[in-house]
């Protein structure tokens, strides 16, 4: 029996075919110093978080007024700095983001099997995602205060579940595309098996029973088909393995007859 497999991906999308070495290398190579950068980002600014405590309470502890101004004004330049730093870390999240989708749109259009049609409409999505993170990038490199700071982080975390979003789409719809081509396959196996039996008829030898089961594969190739159309894809494949073994019980009856 014919095995139709499906295989999801997480995050990182696990592509069917050969894939260029040198350019998937030169890809995660440029990733990984995206990622690295970001690690290095975000340390810096937790020190710069920790140095900005620490001189809070200094300038809560000064007894005179001379010298908790005088700390009142590091506290004030620590804060300015873990500012910094954190648009840094912001930056560095949304360089990351960007190369995770570049790298995903490089993937997508290299899968084969999936149509031409279906890879310029993941690109779309892709595209259209990017110039959002990038509009996004240009309001962190303007920002300035804690709070404007903050929100923008928390606009930077919600565009992580965007990109989540896209890839789970892009799984669906390749999923989509794969049983799609599977039932084709199985259209095409029908319509050999109906030659094979106006063959036998010819040669007059009973195919009722072959007639039963061809009937039987068509309805569970049309339910895969419906399925397909509608999304659930788990129903579809479930039709398709139904009528591959209806396919493999004409060949074992297609045996007797000869």
């Amino acid at each position: 029996m014919k095995k139709i497999i499906l295989t999801i991906f997480s995050l990182a999308i696990a592509f069917a075919g050969a894939i260029s070495v040198a350019a998937a290398q030169t890809a995660d190579s440029d990733l990984q110093t995206s990622l690295t950068r970001m690690r290095q980002e975000k340390q810096t600014f937790k020190d710069a978080k920790a140095r900005e405590s620490t001189e809070r309470k200094l300038a809560a502890a000064e007894a005179t007024r001379a010298k908790r101004l005088e700390a009142e004004e590091r506290r004030a330049e620590a804060e300015r700095n873990m500012e910094d730093k954190r648009i840094a870390v912001l930056l560095s999240l949304i360089d990351v983001q960007i190369k995770h989708l570049d790298k995903t749109n490089e993937r997508v259009q290299r899968m084969p099997n999936i149509s031409e049609e279906l890879k310029a409409q993941l690109k779309t999505e892709i595209e259209s995602a990017k110039i959002v993170i990038n509009e996004k990038r240009a309001e962190v490199q303007k920002a300035s205060g804690k709070s404007e700071i903050k929100k923008l982080a928390k606009d930077v975390k919600d565009l992580f579940k965007t990109r989540r979003d896209i890839v789970k789409k892009i799984v669906d719809a390749i999923h989509a595309s794969r049983v799609s081509n599977a039932v084709k396959s199985a259209e095409k196996r029908s319509e050999a098996a109906k030659t094979k039996i106006k063959e036998l008829q010819d040669a007059g030898k009973d195919t009722a029973d072959l007639e039963e089961d061809a009937v039987d594969a068509d309805n569970n190739i049309a339910k895969a088909k419906q399925k397909t159309e509608e999304g659930v894809l788990d129903e579809a494949n479930e039709s398709l393995k139904n009528a591959y073994a209806n396919f493999q019980d004409m060949a074992e009856k297609e045996k007797n007859l000869k």
